[in-house]
């Protein structure tokens, strides 16, 4: 240490300090040690203790896949059903109507449902259901001639007489000029004339 003897004024002496030392042999090795974790902070012990800290990343889940609409059920049952795939349409007929009962596209399946029941699934009582369902909401509807020639057809395969001839006077009731008015007429005379061959055997 150099001392400069250089005096201010009022009588002291200015003593500037100049420190050219270099580290010690002994400073530099304990430098080079590493230091007990017990005399480190609390926080600092943790963190030398511990190691370094791994962020947890959280798994979301995978997002559920939406249920199909309606629209998309009742175009995929219809093409089904034109190529021939039977059991699949009425299966995806019948998701169309438990999942979005009461919509456009499920009151609308209910004629080609029972159609496709009647026509070829053999299975006439759930060809009724299906005809019953929509007249019962759309009576004046779009397809109301259909369900009705659908549901005297039904009845007639299940051996209904009395209720087929009725449904076929519905037909003519409601719908006098259709297509369908010759064959129902012609069935209207065959069931008539059944039944009171019937009446004369009796």
């Amino acid at each position: 240490r150099e001392v400069n003897p250089e005096r201010r004024p009022g009588g002291r002496r200015n003593e500037s300090t100049t420190t050219d030392e270099t580290p010690s042999t002994d400073s530099r090795e304990r430098s080079l040690v590493p230091e007990d974790p017990t005399t480190l902070p609390e926080t600092e012990q943790r963190r030398t203790t511990r190691g370094p800290q791994r962020t947890k990343l959280r798994t979301l889940p995978p997002e559920a896949e939406s249920p199909p609409t309606a629209a998309v059920l009742f175009t995929s049952a219809n093409s089904a059903r034109r190529r021939g795939d039977h059991l699949e349409a009425s299966r995806l007929y019948g998701e169309l109507n438990r999942a979005h009962r009461g919509s456009r596209e499920e009151v609308t399946s209910r004629v080609s449902h029972g159609r496709l029941l009647l026509d070829q699934m053999n299975n006439p009582s759930g060809a009724l259901r299906r005809f019953d369902d929509y007249l019962r909401v759309q009576s004046n509807g779009t397809l109301a001639l259909e369900a009705r020639v659908g549901r005297a057809m039904a009845l007639g395969r299940l051996g209904r007489r009395e209720a087929e001839l009725r449904a076929w006077r519905e037909v003519l009731n409601h719908h006098p000029r259709s297509l369908h008015t010759p064959r129902a007429e012609q069935r209207i005379l065959d069931l008539t004339n059944v039944g009171s061959r019937t009446e004369d055997r009796n």
